[in-house]
């Protein structure tokens, strides 16, 4: 497990159990649910898809600040690098060896605690164009944008 700390910010990630297990800002608790540190979207030449997440592998070897996770259902490995300093800096490289294309990497991934909405006391920036203030979870969608975007341009 790696633990970084910096004035009353702390993170912790628990490579062999594929998590960040705990992260907080001026000592409290912020992470709740443990989500996968990763998932990966694949998809077949026929656009089938498939999700693999990193409590798919079945091996994990650690070194200091680094894991490398193997022998999933299918055929790759992922290599994952989290700074010991602050600010965090993530690194994640996919060996993809499966014949499909990697839709996307969602990573890293963290199980927050309740916002407001969901009984919680917590809203959330979200990064999205000029910042949207996230005060339900359960309110998150993505649609793809349509013409005249072609699906390559933001649309307000």
């Amino acid at each position: 497990m790696i633990e970084i700390k910096k004035g009353t910010a702390s993170l912790a990630v628990d490579f062999e159990a594929g998590s960040v297990v705990s992260l907080k800002y001026d000592g409290q608790e912020i992470c709740d649910a443990k989500m996968p540190l990763f998932t990966l979207g694949l998809r077949d030449n026929e656009g089938n898809p498939n999700k693999i997440s990193v409590f798919d592998s079945k091996k994990c070897t650690v070194s200091r600040n680094t894991a490398l996770y193997e022998e999933f259902p299918e055929n790759f490995a992922v290599k994952v690098t989290v700074s010991d300093t602050f600010p965090v800096e993530w690194n994640i490289e996919v060996t993809n060896n499966t014949g499909k294309m990697i839709e996307f990497v969602d990573f890293p991934q963290v199980g927050l605690k309740p916002l407001i909405k969901n009984g919680g006391n917590a809203e959330m920036l979200y990064p999205y164009n000029e910042g949207c203030i996230v005060r339900d979870i359960g309110n998150h969608y993505y649609e793809e944008p349509q013409y005249p975007s072609c699906g390559r341009f933001s649309m307000f």
